[in-house]
């Protein structure tokens, strides 16, 4: 439910995400911060965006790695989102 608000700005998932939305939960380990930040980086973004950040996350994760979750969160951001991002943390 946390990752769809933020990925869709919606308590539900798409038709389509479904699987997608439930195996990036998994990945992060069901983490709010990781939820949120997954989800703020798929926020209108196509399925084949999804499918191609589930794979990242595979590759990297330990399943409950939440400094490699917000990495790839913030890689996904444009740069100047970067730079805010480095300014609030």
């Amino acid at each position: 439910e946390i990752l769809c608000r933020y990925a869709f700005r919606q308590s539900y998932r798409h038709l389509g995400f479904q699987e997608f939305a439930l195996r990036i939960s998994e990945l992060c380990g069901n983490l709010p911060l990781g939820l949120r930040v997954m989800g703020s980086s798929l926020y209108g973004k196509e399925e084949n965006e999804w499918e191609e950040l589930m794979r990242k996350l595979e590759t990297i994760l330990d399943h409950r790695d939440i400094e490699q979750v917000l990495r790839v969160g913030y890689e996904s951001l444009q740069e100047n989102e970067q730079t805010l991002f480095l300014h609030i943390a």
